[in-house]
């Protein structure tokens, strides 16, 4: 695989700090810091919030349930999977599709509204399997709100009857899908008590004795952040995977991050990466730091 024109400066990632004259101006809030993966310090403000709360009888809800998403989050980046990330893009979220190069073995990705032709203003997707007898769709409800995810199959020239994908229930909004060339694993995006924020990918596998798919994970860090993360894409034949983000992104763009999928998961060695070190590699800071 020939990967030096992948080889050039990263345009997503952006300094996570707070800058300096904000330093000086605005205290740090608990979101701050966890959005820059410094759990020690959200976790001490947030405890402080809690005791302040309950002096004043007041509800502490919110605050307990940001100290769950830390806890969460903070378990998330110990396993961080270890990737090579050879190139990012920042485009529009709307055409973003269109600059994921899949081999023609891998399948194919369009727009609800394309594919179907038929109005979508929920932004739903549609993955198309490599002999095109095949579709895995976010389909939009009635209100062209929220989605969730469906499959068809073209029988004597026609598509199906689309069948929802009713096992991945618990999950307010899926999207984004992507079957691997295995017909087995199913990755998309979702939102829902197991996201960390926005949309999460997840990925999960159909059992052939079952006739369903199988509980689905998230697939942590990198891939996932507080912010909203919208699909993952191997192309096994080229050795190339894209991830798309919107973190530290303006309102309607994306940063498609490109890098080469592991065979086995690997994860950071806790044990040399203390959590100030793993938190830009989780964040994806430089993507020079994952060569």
């Amino acid at each position: 695989m020939h990967i030096k024109k992948y080889l050039i400066p990263a345009l997503c990632a952006l300094a996570l700090s707070l800058p300096a004259e904000a330093q000086r101006n605005a205290k740090a809030t608990a979101e701050d810091y966890i959005n820059q993966y410094q759990f020690d310090q959200a976790e001490e403000l947030l405890n402080q919030d809690i005791k302040r709360l309950k002096r004043r009888r007041q509800p502490t809800t919110a605050e307990e349930e940001q100290l769950q998403k830390v806890e969460k989050m903070r378990s998330m980046m110990r396993a961080t999977e270890r990737l090579t990330v050879i190139d990012s893009l920042v485009t529009d979220k709307k055409t973003f599709l269109s600059h994921i190069k899949l081999s023609e073995e891998s399948g194919t990705l369009h727009t609800y509204a394309d594919f179907f032709q038929r109005p979508d203003s929920s932004g739903c997707t549609v993955y198309l399997s490599e002999l095109g007898n095949k579709t895995y769709f976010a389909q939009p409800d009635g209100e062209g709100q929220s989605q969730s995810l469906c499959t068809s199959d073209l029988v004597g020239g026609k598509w199906t009857t689309p069948h929802e994908l009713s096992e991945l229930e618990g999950d307010e909004t899926q999207n984004y899908p992507f079957m691997m060339s295995d017909g087995v694993t199913l990755y998309y995006a979702a939102k829902g008590p197991e996201s960390i924020g926005g949309y999460d990918i997840f990925v999960t596998r159909y059992d052939t004795d079952e006739k369903k798919f199988l509980y689905p994970e998230n697939l942590g860090m990198p891939y996932n952040s507080p912010a909203n993360d919208y699909m993952l894409a191997i192309d096994e034949f080229n050795g190339l995977g894209w991830f798309v983000t919107d973190r530290n992104q303006p309102e309607g763009k994306v940063c498609i991050y490109v890098f080469i999928p592991n065979d086995i998961r690997k994860v950071y060695d806790t044990n040399i990466y203390p959590p100030e070190d793993l938190a830009p590699l989780a964040l994806l800071t430089r993507i020079a730091d994952t060569w």
